[in-house]
């Protein structure tokens, strides 16, 4: 048997027709003679022949009659059997079959797209309206076409045609009286060399280009009888381009499959073997073992999976596919944004795939309302069509935090700033940190970087983890831990695998706020909720060490953190509640340009001890009441914030807010005065 693939429009005989073309012109032709010799009334049938009369006209004998011409052209479509080299002849060849089954095939085929075959079937089985033809029929026409088959009624279904589920029975009734039918993607595939069915996609088209550099003796060269299965594990939209590169670099065409057409329809499967596919198969997402059951399809194929995927399939790979490296990333950046190589620059450090990078400067493309030849793409588009896409997938798993927070709106102390920048240098140099250091720490190279800010609610935590993703210029995400948590055994780790993969997959910061929840101490293994809490626990703490990304993790007590979590760490950054100078920055930072005055900021920094949080809220109470803020606004806003927290209003507080209030009232009578004043002389 050939190795060769056919192509669409190749197969062509001598004369100049098609193998498809002869075969239907067999198909009429038998039709009409098998009329002819049981007088069956059908003028569709005669219409049939006379339209292959004409095809034949040239080499017809003078006396020759249609019965006489038969074995002539049964001849010659058995020569242009053995000449092809397509699948046809692959499926002759692999099933041994003989001319009678290939006309069966070609038969059914041919009611599928051709309506005068499919309408001299209605009338062959008039009065019963079907166009798809009884075993009865069925086992008639050959009887009277063939000396010899093996298409019997009583040998019917041992045949390999409907053993290989080429051919299906329809109909509830006798075996006589059920139809015959042929999947018309198959009959398609076998002529087009393509395969057509609803959800196949075509791989060949890939870009190849957004794959690592390497040469070809990095990739399989050789499909193997030893490995059938090859599991690629991460990125699905990476992993289908490098399976499509190994399909290509053995002369075979790759096709994206969904899993249960794979497994459903046998037809499908038999396609893809004689026309030399490699099937390229999505797996869901699963925590649960899957096992593939075996199937007939001679040929490699190609599983997807995250992480997680555990696979049970005969002769299985697993196949680890290298990433882009720092270098040939940018060198993806720079083509795609090309003539603005410039933008590069900002996305040096973002540690994703090539086809993540394209389908970004798409979107980027999509929101600049033009195109990156118009040099209208900037920094701010790119990072935006990022936060859309990581969206996407994450967004049932976290809520995305999209605040541009320069380094005016954090006030802290220096020490801390010092630590943040030490922390984000670590982020911006997480693959190059590596290069050049000892076998020993080499050895142990891990790209994710992990953090924990720890101090009271309101010192700026989350506030310093939206100043580091704006710095990186990174999509930051807070974890929803009520999305994440799940009653159910299992549940919770498939969420969190979820989370973490697509995290992954778009290199995206991580925020988990009040981390003792998740990260919390252990407890006792004889309490059943305890071993429950302490396996989640377990697997967190595997999973977020493996993790390649950048994930901060904030709580109000470094104390509640399990201590096995806080070796894993890269940096623990302790935010401690404003000074003096620190909540006058805050206060005027708030303020802004409705800042009531130096002296009023002074004098809340002074007697106020409380953290950002709460002065945020009290000048945004102070702002709803009026647009020039004043002083008893604040007091009073400051003291809605003490009452949430149990507590009166600091004495010197209470007494300035009372005096406030006073002048307050003395000026509303005063202003009340004025205007009954004005009232009279406008009576008068």
């Amino acid at each position: 048997m050939t190795d060769s693939i056919i192509k669409p429009a190749t197969h062509v005989d001598q004369d100049g027709i098609s193998l498809q073309a002869l075969l239907s012109a067999w198909v009429s032709f038998g039709l009409a003679l098998f009329v002819r010799m049981t007088e069956i009334d059908s003028p569709a049938c005669q219409r049939l022949l006379a339209e292959q009369e004409k095809l034949q006209e040239s080499d017809k004998p003078e006396d020759a009659t249609a019965g006489e011409q038969w074995p002539h052209f049964c001849n010659w479509v058995q020569d242009e059997l053995r000449k092809d080299t397509g699948p046809v002849n692959r499926l002759c060849e692999h099933f041994e079959l003989d001319l009678a089954e290939v006309f069966l095939l070609s038969l059914l085929g041919e009611i599928e797209l051709n309506h005068l075959v499919s309408l001299a079937m209605n009338e062959l089985q008039d009065p019963e309206a079907n166009s798809r033809p009884s075993v009865n029929l069925a086992v008639a026409i050959f009887d009277n076409l063939f000396t010899e088959h093996k298409l019997s009624t009583v040998l019917l279904s041992d045949n390999i045609l409907f053993e290989s589920g080429m051919i299906k029975l329809q109909g509830d009734g006798p075996l006589v009286t059920q139809q015959l039918s042929l999947d018309q993607y198959f009959w398609k595939a076998l002529f087009s060399g393509k395969l057509s069915w609803p959800g196949i996609g075509d791989l060949t088209t890939q870009e190849f280009s957004l794959l690592p550099d390497s040469s070809e003796g990095d990739f399989l060269l050789s499909p193997s009888d030893d490995l059938t299965h090859y599991l690629l594990k991460g990125d699905s939209d990476n992993n289908s381009i490098y399976a499509a590169k190994i399909a290509s670099l053995w002369n075979k065409q790759a096709i994206r499959v969904e899993l249960g057409s794979w497994q459903e329809q046998p037809t499908l499967r038999l396609a893809c073997q004689l026309t030399h596919c490699v099937p390229v198969i999505n797996l869901p997402e699963t925590d649960q073992q899957l096992q593939l059951p075996a199937t007939q399809f001679q040929g490699p194929v190609f599983l997807l999976g995250d992480s997680e995927s555990h696979v049970i399939a005969k002769n299985l790979l697993e196949m680890q596919v290298p990433e882009l490296q720092a270098r040939q990333r940018e060198t993806i950046w720079q083509q795609l944004l090309s003539p603005q190589n410039d933008l590069a620059d900002c996305f040096r450090h973002v540690h994703i795939n090539g086809p993540q990078i394209k389908r970004i400067i798409k979107q980027a493309e999509h929101l600049a309302g033009g195109k990156k030849e118009q040099n209208t793409l900037t920094v701010k588009h790119l990072r935006q069509a990022w936060g859309m896409i990581s969206s996407e997938s994450l967004v049932t798993l976290a809520q995305s935090v999209d605040r541009n927070i320069p380094k005016e709106a954090l006030v802290l102390p220096d020490s801390i700033y010092h630590q943040l920048d030490d922390f984000m240098l670590r982020c911006k140099q997480r693959e190059t940190l590596w290069e050049g250091l000892g076998v020993t720490a080499s050895g142990s190279t891990n790209y994710g970087v992990r953090g924990l800010f720890v101090g009271d609610s309101g010192t700026g935590k989350t506030l310093a983890a939206s100043y580091l993703a704006t710095r990186l210029g990174m999509p930051l995400y807070r974890v929803d831990i009520s999305a994440i948590m799940n009653k159910y055994v299992g549940e919770s780790e498939k969420n969190l695998n979820r989370l973490f993969n697509y995290a992954s997959r778009y290199d995206v910061m991580l925020l988990l706020d009040e981390a003792d929840a998740l990260f919390g101490r252990r407890g006792d293994q004889d309490d059943p909720g305890a071993r429950f809490g302490n396996m989640l626990t377990n697997f967190l703490l595997t999973r977020i060490e493996s993790y390649s990304g950048i994930v901060v993790l904030t709580s109000n007590s470094r104390a509640r953190i399990d201590p096995a979590f806080i070796r894993r760490l890269e940096a623990i950054i302790e935010f401690p509640r404003p000074e003096f100078g620190e909540r006058l920055g805050i206060w005027k930072s708030h303020l802004g340009e409705r800042d009531p005055g130096d002296e009023i900021c002074r004098r809340l920094a002074s007697y106020c001890e409380l953290p950002g949080g709460a002065i945020r809220n009290a000048v945004l109470f102070a702002a709803a009441r009026h647009q020039k803020i004043r002083a008893i606004d604040l007091l009073d806003g400051l003291s809605a914030e003490y009452n949430k927290l149990g507590k009166p209003l600091p004495v010197e507080l209470q007494q300035w807010r009372k005096t406030e209030g006073e002048v307050d009232v003395e000026n509303i009578d005063s202003q009340m005065y004025v205007a009954q004043k004005r009232a009279v002389n406008d009576a008068g």
